[in-house]
């Protein structure tokens, strides 16, 4: 998380510098706790794992990807406007949700979802760095309030 904060406020200054557009997403696993329960802590671990191998697969290298905190991931587009960025979070939730997670002998299947806020950055505002990610993290948790298995964004 440390070094995300710190690419995040790096690639914040050269937005701010440059009026280049930087868009951060925030993501967390829906009902991740019902996930433990229902399948154990190992399951729970093995999920979160393929959440960042597809986030890595489906980012591109100059974007981050970072966890965030418990099952709650940022990533970090530079150069990506806000309807790319909503476009690349709706391609992650998708292939979240279709993957087959290795679970003793068999998988699960089609239970792992993830509800997504995603905000852009306006070059001309002078806000602190991170009150900008406290901002997309309302966007996730509106996410999750209008149903979950979703993304929201800044209008």
């Amino acid at each position: 998380r440390r070094g995300f904060e710190e690419a995040y406020a790096a690639e914040f200054a050269r937005s701010m510098r440059t009026g280049d557009v930087l868009t951060v997403s925030m993501l967390d696993v829906d009902d991740f706790k019902l996930l433990n329960d229902r399948f154990g802590h190992q399951a729970g671990d093995t999920a979160l794992k393929h959440l960042a191998d597809v986030l890595r697969e489906t980012l591109r290298p100059t974007d981050a990807i970072a966890r965030y905190g418990g099952e709650e991931f940022a990533l970090l587009l530079p150069d990506t406007n806000l309807e790319s960025a909503r476009q690349v979070a709706e391609k992650c939730r998708q292939l979240i949700l279709r993957q087959q997670i290795p679970h003793e002998k068999s998988s699960i299947s089609g239970i792992v979802t993830v509800s997504l806020g995603v905000g852009t950055v306006i070059p001309t505002s002078d806000g602190l760095p991170l009150g900008f990610i406290d901002q997309v993290d309302k966007l996730l948790y509106q996410a999750k309030q209008n149903g979950r298995d979703r993304v929201e964004s800044m209008q």
